[in-house]
């Protein structure tokens, strides 16, 4: 195997639609080279079960050690759900030294990053500000910093264990080793956002299959990374929606695959520049022939259903006060980012809704909509949206590699230093040096 690759990093994407896993390596400038990518199709709005999506799992992985000629064992693997919850908490540390050490922080978000319910598990923990004592300033790092308690403020992402259990079964079943869980949107947000964006404050919408996810970032970070994610909601509707609609739309219905290929290839929600002359026929099912399907209609189903999504997400935003945190924005990315004018859609829609916000708050910006695509740095072309929260799993996998490796060189002048002190003991103990 060549160097490079001798400590891979592997991401696994489990959707509604189809399951990808990716391979990836981190470069000697740091970047991430994309080894390889393959996915396997789950069926179009079917529901698998735990052994079928297993199987499944193994068959993707088995391509993909084939095409990249790399053993897979230890996999970064990406959950969602409706039940996701970002809860802010506060915890304390009392600095004996009174000069705050990382043992110090380690303790204080340790003591934060507690929960309650025995039904929910802690998938990510950011870290949001330090407070020192009864100073109001808030710290992004306050190592060295003089203070008898320090004060950790972060966000904690919570999902329900039983969903987290029945993903470690699948897991194990296609021989693998998890090696963590990533919140869905949150690693689309690594793949397509910029730390610009991030420092405003910026939501991400992923539109997959059978549901659409959301992430707002935002904190002054130099990575995308180690940005903080202050909200996560997941609404059961998405690309298999519309391709259902566009099925039952016409005279006479078409076949759910026959509307999947229309969606991608004619699909738009731009009503301007249509032209009759360009509507297509397609088979009709039981027996009815063909039925004419026009551009008009076809634009004003996707438009319609997609309008429904961004409205309940705007209404969910503005009653979560969420306007003040996204002035870098709204960033689309999934399969369905790449339909004609779903930017300028969401766009109009969002900013409808926070008309009364922008007139009234302090922010008179208007809400910016763009579709976002991963950025390849190096090897397999990984651009695509319907690929973000893959590449995003190798961003993250590449940022906690990165954090243990530092913590690992740390170890050993942490133990040389006790064991010396140790010596030194010993030597004061036989000669009773004071």
């Amino acid at each position: 195997m060549d160097k490079l690759v001798e400590n891979p990093i592997v991401g696994i994407d489990i959707g509604a639609s189809k399951i990808s896993a990716i391979i990836g390596e981190v470069e000697e400038n740091g970047n991430i080279k994309v080894v390889c990518c393959c996915d396997e199709d789950l069926g179009l709005g079917t529901t698998s079960d735990l052994q079928t999506t297993a199987d499944t799992l193994k068959k993707v992985v088995q391509e993909v050690e084939k095409v990249s000629g790399i053993d897979i064992n230890n996999v970064y693997v990406g959950v969602s759900g409706t039940s996701v919850r970002v809860v802010s908490c506060t915890g304390q540390a009392i600095v004996e030294t009174g000069e705050v050490r990382q043992s110090d922080i380690d303790n204080a978000v340790r003591n934060a990053s507690v929960i309650s319910s025995p039904s929910d598990e802690i998938i990510h923990t950011f870290r949001v500000y330090f407070k020192l004592d009864d100073d109001p300033v808030e710290y992004n790092n306050p190592i060295n910093m003089s203070c008898n308690r320090l004060t950790a403020v972060v966000n904690i992402v919570l999902m329900p264990r039983n969903i987290l259990d029945n993903r470690r079964k699948c897991i194990e079943q296609a021989d693998l080793t998890l090696e963590g869980f990533v919140l869905e949107p949150y690693a689309a947000g690594l793949a397509v956002l910029s730390p610009e964006e991030v420092e405003l404050g910026v939501a991400v919408l992923d539109i997959g299959a059978q549901a659409t996810e959301m992430a707002v970032f935002r904190g002054n970070a130099k990575l995308v990374t180690q940005a903080p994610i202050w909200h996560a909601a997941v609404l059961p509707a998405g690309g298999y929606n519309v391709t259902n609609d566009i099925a039952r739309s016409f005279e006479f219905p078409i076949a759910m695959i026959r509307a999947e290929e229309i969606k991608k290839k004619h699909g738009s929600c731009r009503l301007t520049n249509l032209k009759e002359e360009e509507d297509f026929k397609v088979a009709a099912v039981g027996g009815h022939g063909e039925v004419l399907c026009s551009h008009k209609k076809l634009t004003e189903v996707i438009q319609n259903r997609f309008s429904q999504i961004f409205s309940v997400y705007a209404e969910h935003m503005k009653k979560s006060q969420l306007f003040d945190k996204i002035s870098g924005g709204i960033v689309l990315t999934g399969g369905c980012a790449t339909i004609e004018g779903i930017d300028k859609l969401a766009e109009t829609i969002f900013n409808k809704c926070f008309e009364s916000e922008r007139e009234s708050g302090t922010f008179k910006s208007r809400i910016s909509v763009r579709c976002g695509n991963p950025i390849t740095t190096a090897g397999m072309d990984v651009s695509k949206p319907s690929l973000a929260v893959s590449k995003g799993l190798l961003e993250f996998g590449a940022y906690e590699r990165m954090k243990n490796s530092r913590s690992t060189r740390k170890q050993p002048i942490v133990a040389m230093k006790s064991w010396g002190q140790r010596v030194m003991d010993f030597i004061k103990g036989i000669f009773s040096i004071n």
